[in-house]
């Protein structure tokens, strides 16, 4: 079965287990919570799908916000948490429709030795990072990163679709879908648009993992216009991310700099168990 359009090369070894539990993401106890539901917000990471959950670190957090037409103007609504404790918020939406749970962390120092980060670089797409570590003659050291977390997710209030979808959320690095995600159903398309500090990211590889299950399941690279297209294999609740690197500033005390970005929702027809992450197609 054919999962992925536009792709650029063969999905390689970069689809293997990653050196880091870098894959980040929102993970609602329901993507179709229902209007008044008090909705709970984890944040979870890990290489293996359902991840760790990640207590609320309020010294980590840059924003954490709901946004949709439950508020006034549609304007951002800080998601309410207590410090330490999982889950790291809860909200409650009131109108029916599309809304967005946006998070942004403050970066996050790490240092690695040559032959994993540039394993790293590799699985992550990011080749022109070794490209310039190769023209400077430091492919072979150690590398000083500090890394940050712009995340989003997607969930249909009342189980409706529609507008508000594709609302940019103002992050450093966004991916903006073009279709609704939370109305595609099984074999359906959804296109994406990579937004890197308010301009298109072309030459990202967007990697489109299944959230109740291990791993990548097909990689595209966004084009020249920042967009990418992913073809959802099944009903159930996914996740598409990536990750953009570039030289770190001189104050951050690090040679590098990357944001990872991260796009978690639910088919139209499947919904999630919040306990067990399982789907149960709609019939």
């Amino acid at each position: 079965m054919r999962i992925i359009r536009s792709l650029v090369g063969a999905v390689t070894a970069f689809l293997a287990t990653p050196v880091l539990a870098h894959v980040f993401w929102i993970q609602p106890s329901t993507f179709s919570p229902g209007a008044g539901q008090v909705l709970a917000v984890q944040l979870r990471v890990g290489d293996t799908f359902p991840g760790e959950p990640l207590p609320r670190d309020d010294q980590k957090i840059v924003r954490f916000d709901a946004i949709g037409k439950s508020f006034p103007g549609g304007e951002a609504h800080p998601i309410v948490g207590r410090p330490g404790r999982d889950p790291a918020g809860l909200v409650r939406f009131t109108a029916p429709g599309v809304h967005i749970l946006a998070y942004q962390s403050s970066p996050t120092p790490v240092s690695l030795g040559a032959e994993k980060f540039e394993t790293y670089l590799k699985e992550k797409g990011l080749e022109k990072i070794s490209r310039l570590r190769a023209q400077s003659g430091t492919t072979g050291a150690d590398a000083r990163e500090v890394f940050s977390r712009s995340v989003k997710s997607l969930v249909s209030v009342d189980g409706q679709h529609g507008a508000g979808f594709d609302a940019a959320a103002g992050l450093r690095f966004e991916i903006v879908p073009l279709d609704d995600p939370t109305g595609v159903r099984a074999r359906g398309t959804v296109r994406l648009r990579l937004i890197f500090e308010g301009k298109p990211l072309p030459g990202a590889l967007v990697q489109l993992r299944s959230i109740s299950s291990e791993g990548a399941v097909a990689a595209v690279r966004s084009d020249a216009s920042g967009e990418a297209s992913v073809v959802i294999p099944a009903a159930g609740s996914w996740l598409v991310d990536t990750v953009e690197m570039v030289p770190a500033s001189a104050e951050s005390g690090a040679d590098w700099e990357s944001v990872w970005a991260s796009l978690s929702f639910a088919t139209a027809d499947a919904v999630t168990d919040p306990g067990s992450h399982t789907t149960v197609v709609r019939p």
